[in-house]
């Protein structure tokens, strides 16, 4: 096994055992499992294609559902692949704390806004209501996307 592909292609056919050595003895370092941002896009758009815009889960109002759908289809439209490719998680842009509007994450925070600024760590943006606004990636990473509460 002379190069990357070929070793790949036989951890993929289930003949590697996974240890930390290949079979000529030489270290191969363990490498935790990390989605591609092309993955964790296609995953994002998917679950939010499958959503009724006009069918709220129960427990959110017709307008935060669809505040969080509309601003939700700008986001991947306009930031998806930066996002992802940044690593922000589920969590991170379409987490919500259900009993706490615009708590959440960046799609409940952001609302109605459409002045948004990404680098890798933070999202800026400024508010008519709030004034400058950030939110920092990995602030609450165990939120629930909108989608799937239900209460």
């Amino acid at each position: 096994m002379n190069n990357w592909r070929a070793m790949a292609d036989e951890t993929s056919r289930g003949e590697d055992t996974r240890d930390t050595r290949d079979t000529r003895g030489a270290f191969v370092s363990s490498v935790p499992s990390v989605s591609s941002p092309l993955t964790v896009l296609r995953a994002w758009s998917e679950e939010f294609r499958a959503l009724e815009p006009c069918r709220p889960n129960e427990g959110f109002s017709m307008g935060r559902w669809q505040t969080l759908y509309d601003c939700s289809f700008w986001l991947l439209e306009n930031h998806g692949r930066q996002l992802a490719r940044d690593g922000w998680t589920t969590s991170d842009v379409f987490g919500v704390l259900p009993q706490k509007e615009r708590w959440g994450g960046l799609v409940d925070r952001l609302g109605d806004c459409r002045d948004l600024t990404l680098d890798p760590e933070c999202a800026r943006w400024a508010s008519s209501i709030y004034g400058e606004r950030e939110f920092h990636r990995g602030t609450w990473p165990d939120l629930e996307a909108w989608w799937e509460v239900r209460k």
